[in-house]
């Protein structure tokens, strides 16, 4: 799966769509809300889709559009009215606000090509497995466990809290997880 950025002038508006993007089992690499902070973290990455704002701290997203790596992509979130350029730059994609997740879902998947951001049973069952998972080995790495610990660790806080074991998962990636 590509690398996914988010980069918003508003950090706010950055961890909102971090959390909306985590809950449906799509990892987010970083928020930033600078333009060079975005193009320094793509320059340290593959390939990926930076998801941005209209307008970042220090330049506007056709500045960041015209300098990212040919190997990402963008999708822009932004009023069609705010924006003034009649063609958008390669590789933008328009998203207007506000966002539906489903229909950013689908943008990302169309960006990727791979196919691991799709929808149905049982691609919600292999994303919770791999949310499970992903918690699993932060709580080995953070607390020492192996992994049959970590997994009762995990399901023990599930019954103790009356929360699915995957809501456990993602709280504890939300709380724990570095960007």
């Amino acid at each position: 799966m590509l690398a996914i950025l988010l980069a918003f002038a508003s950090e706010e508006q950055a961890e909102k769509l971090k959390r909306m993007l985590m809950r449906r089992g799509i990892s987010v690499r970083g928020t930033v809300s600078s333009g060079a902070q975005a193009l320094s973290m793509m320059d340290d990455l593959e390939r990926g889709i930076i998801i941005c704002g209209r307008s970042l701290r220090d330049m506007i997203y056709a500045q960041l559009a015209e300098n990212m790596p040919d190997s990402f992509s963008m999708i822009l979130i932004a009023s069609p009215e705010r924006i003034t350029d009649s063609v958008l730059p390669e590789r933008v994609t328009h998203l207007p606000p506000p966002v539906k997740a489903e229909e950013l879902i689908e943008r990302i998947r169309a960006a990727d090509g791979s196919g691991e951001t799709g929808t149905g049973k049982d691609w919600k069952k292999e994303r919770d497995r791999r949310i499970i998972e992903r918690a699993k080995r932060l709580v080995m790495e953070q607390v020492g466990m192996d992994e049959e610990a970590a997994h009762r660790y995990l399901q023990k806080s599930a019954m103790n809290t009356g929360n699915r074991l995957v809501e456990v998962a993602e709280m504890y990636l939300m709380l724990h997880e570095t960007s």
